[in-house]
């Protein structure tokens, strides 16, 4: 589906892709407008090292003129602080056949005071990078100064045919924002609503069907390692505008999607016979249910293809089964369509790739950019390790399904989508869903090892490794791709990884192919110096494996939520077969961590000469909020430092 694109994100990408400069425009003074050179005066506060600019001025000014006809004029300037903020050196601006650039501007002021203009002629045009079939393209324009104490300028108009009569201002920005200003002007007796996220409402100053708002001293989005996706913390302003009656709601944007999509679930002979060559029973099991899901999510290729209405609405079953490619509402409707051939019904949910991204307030299809599937199986039917299911109250039991995810099993959910939220479109219109949260265990990896340790402090052994869910997710995607010499040279990587000293001597790989199975890697490692050995004493760690303590949060001035992707459960259990004449002198107690957001319990026993060293760390929320990182802080602090811990051996 169609997302919204922040134009420093686009700027940012396609700096980044270093596109050619075809053009820079030379000096010339007379062109620079008085907005700009009132901006450029603005006094620039005290901001830390870590900004690299600030954007002086923001507006934005959308003119309706009809249902059919919306005008856009864009406005923004900013200053370069360091050298890291020159990708504001080049500007690009996104529009496709109903977004038209009508106008497109630039200017700049180097430090020195010599000003430069950059006219539509000077910009180099490019097609979508990201969408293989789009009708987007983007004009992207490189300033003749952004060195540090620039300013850089641009200006945009643009002419729109909405699909919807709705508006976005996205005033808060990695970056400082000074001023920022929205105006909104409306024909006779039209109405407007409007929906504020992530700031308190303001209240616009008005003049006749004419409105602005303001905003002054917007503060930056602190950019932090593992935060929640930026559109989830950042402020905006969304406003729907219409001439009669009230703004939409959920039920009326389903209505709306249903209608885009009410002809698409056609089926073609060659379709028919399909779902019957992979699902012959009727009335249909669960592994009919399955393979038809499988079908669609391994056997058509994901083609992203957003030209016009097309970013929202899907194409014909019959041609995404003909072509074996679509993207994710076209997959979802080729599924549609086959299960309700095999007599099972099911629903389009519409949602966001990134947890906590959209807006329940805000009824709209701007909040989705993915579409996944809600099967309504027969009664009394049950599937392994379907935690993706809810009850709803009139449809039943539902099972979720994402078949764009090439690597999630049936009945589950990809971990972003975990403790999502979705638009089910049913009967009737739309209706807010939660997406399931998947329980800890289903996003597993547990070792259990058995090692025979030397006098010499040398450790050998084996080592089982499974892996479900979440952590199945990336090792299935690289290890299906490699043939047999690189799964080899994977798993000695992966050994490295998790114990510098470890070598590998062995390795086997179960459950790669069928998405629906654990992974499990069976290897066998040996390690010279494990053991810490001085004269009759031998020291170990308790941290075998140290994957527990991945986030030691040592930055105190952190401001964001700590992402953790999912809920999750890591476990190990080592066994050390003592050499002979040694015996346990000293073992660290039991340890127990209690949080709501995780669980930690190491333990270490001694059974006649086999010591073993049980360890569980539990997740309990994917994401762990601002008033609660103080204690995440000393939640993994106490980890790590009992990873450390050692058992001290002594030769008798």
């Amino acid at each position: 589906m169609t997302s919204n694109t922040r134009w420093c994100g686009v700027v940012r990408r396609l700096w980044q892709l270093g596109v050619s400069v075809l053009a820079l425009a030379t000096a010339a003074a007379a062109g620079t407008p008085d907005w700009v050179k009132a901006a450029a005066r603005e006094p620039v506060p005290a901001y830390p090292d870590e900004i690299d600019a600030v954007v002086l001025y923001y507006e934005q000014v959308t003119v309706v003129k009809s249902e059919n006809d919306t005008r856009t004029l864009t406005r923004y300037v900013c200053k370069v602080l360091h050298p890291e903020g020159r990708h504001f050196g080049m500007i690009a601006v996104p529009y496709t056949s109903t977004t038209r650039l009508t106008s497109f501007k630039a200017w700049s002021i180097s430090p020195t005071g010599l000003e430069y203009e950059m006219k539509e002629k000077d910009a180099v045009e490019s097609s979508d990078f990201d969408v293989q079939y789009s009708d987007t393209r983007r004009k992207t324009m490189y300033v003749s100064s952004s060195e540090p104490g620039s300013i850089v300028a641009w200006e945009t108009e643009q002419m729109d045919r909405p699909d919807v009569l709705q508006d976005l201002w996205d005033f808060q920005d990695v970056h400082p924002v000074r001023h920022a200003r929205y105006t909104l002007d409306l024909p006779n007796g039209w109405k407007y609503q409007t929906y504020w996220r992530n700031h308190a409402a303001v209240d616009p100053s008005s003049n006749g069907n004419r409105w602005t708002w303001q905003l002054d001293d917007v503060p930056a989005v602190r950019a932090e390692v593992a935060m929640p996706t930026w559109s989830s913390l950042a402020g905006k302003m969304s406003v729907a505008y219409f001439r009669q009656g009230e703004a939409p709601n959920w039920a009326a944007v389903g209505k709306w999607y249903a209608a885009l999509a009410s002809d698409r679930l056609g089926a073609t002979p060659e379709l028919k016979a399909k779902v019957l060559e992979l699902a012959p029973k009727r009335p249909i099991d669960a592994a009919g249910i399955r393979a038809l899901s499988h079908f669609v999510q391994q056997q058509v290729r994901y083609v992203a293809v957003e030209i016009g209405v097309g970013g929202y609405q899907p194409h014909v079953a019959g041609q995404v089964f003909g072509k074996r490619y679509g993207d994710c509402k076209d997959k979802v409707t080729l599924l549609m369509t086959m299960l309700r051939e095999a007599g099972v019904e099911s629903y389009y949910v519409l949602t966001h790739s990134a947890r906590g991204t959209i807006d329940q307030k805000f009824p709209s299809p701007r909040n989705f950019d993915h579409v996944i599937i809600a099967i309504r199986p027969p009664s009394g039917m049950k599937f392994d390790r379907g935690y993706a299911q809810i009850d709803h109250p009139k449809l039943g039991r539902l099972v979720l399904f994402d078949p764009t995810s090439d690597f999630t099993g049936f009945g589950q959910l990809p971990s972003s989508l975990q403790g999502n939220q979705g638009l089910l479109v049913a009967e009737g219109g739309g209706e807010f869903i939660g997406l399931p949260l998947a329980p800890p265990e289903a996003n597993s990896l547990y070792h259990s090892v058995r090692f025979e340790l030397g006098a010499n402090g040398g450790i050998a052994g084996g080592v089982n490794e499974s892996r479900q869910g979440f952590f199945a997710e990336g090792p299935r995607e690289e290890l299906m791709a490699m043939t047999p010499l690189e799964r080899g040279r994977y798993m000695e990587s992966h050994v490295r990884n998790m114990q510098a000293e470890m070598e590998l001597k062995s390795a086997d790989v179960f459950g790669v192919t069928e998405v629906d199975d654990d992974i499990m890697l069976r290897y066998r490692v040996t390690a010279a110096r494990f053991g810490q050995v001085s004269g009759p004493v031998m020291l170990l760690r308790t941290g075998v494996f140290p994957t527990m303590s991945s986030f030691t949060l040592e930055d105190k001035n952190r401001r964001q939520p700590l992402e953790l992707t999912a809920t999750s459960v890591v476990g190990d259990s080592v066994q050390f077969n003592l050499p002979d004449g040694y015996e346990v002198e000293e073992l660290p107690p039991p340890l127990e961590l209690k949080y709501p957001f995780g669980l930690y319990q190491r333990k270490v026993e001694m059974s006649k000469q086999t010591l073993t060293v049980s360890r569980t760390r539990t997740i309990l929320q994917p994401v762990i909020n601002v008033e609660q990182l103080d204690a995440a802080r000393d939640f993994f602090r106490q980890i790590a430092d009992d990873e450390r811990s050692v058992i001290v051996l002594r030769k008798k």
